[in-house]
């Protein structure tokens, strides 16, 4: 599979490859969708995926939302997805879920487009893991994530027991 990836990028050098997770996901028209990710190499893109709400579209499955993969950009188009890790656990418990959904919200709402920061990328990805294995506790993970954040953003992290919205607080700090 890898070398179907590498002479399909030989032959179009406009495109790009990269690692990104999938954030979010809208409806556009009656074929399209656009998806909102956090990619390794760019940061956050907005992307259309051309034929995705169609029954039989074959990057479907590999464009869903949490999903780590590597996907073939020409522009501002998404050309072919490959799914690396759909942590599948992430949808089996709701609160789990709750918190995965909170996470990806807070990275698409306080990033910047085409702003790559690999740390951000790398912190989210090891935040999904760490909620898809079920191992550690819960709070615990989303402590460390909301503190690293924040100081990612350049945002003076919160003592431990705080009891402020994270939203309203970075809201408040970057106004």
């Amino acid at each position: 599979m890898e070398l179907i990836w590498k002479l399909y990028l030989v032959s179009c050098s406009s495109m790009q490859k990269t690692k990104a997770i999938i954030l979010l996901r809208k409806n556009i028209n009656e074929a399209d969708k656009l998806i909102f990710l956090y990619s390794l190499n760019f940061g956050k893109l907005v992307l259309v995926a051309r034929g995705l709400r169609k029954a039989k579209a074959k990057m479907a499955s590999h464009l869903e939302i949490f999903n780590l993969s590597d996907i073939i950009i020409a522009g501002k188009t998404i050309t072919n997805a490959q799914v690396i890790n759909s942590f599948e656990n992430l949808r089996i418990n709701l609160e789990i879920l709750e918190k995965a959904h909170y996470i990806t919200s807070l990275i698409n709402e306080f990033t910047a487009e085409a702003d790559s920061d690999q740390n951000i990328f790398m912190l989210l990805k090891s935040t999904l893991e760490k909620l898809n294995s079920y191992e550690n506790n819960i709070q615990n993970i989303m402590h460390s994530f909301e503190q690293q954040f924040i100081s990612l953003l350049g945002i003076e992290p919160l003592n431990k027991n705080h009891n402020i919205n994270i939203r309203d607080y970075i809201k408040h700090t970057l106004a």
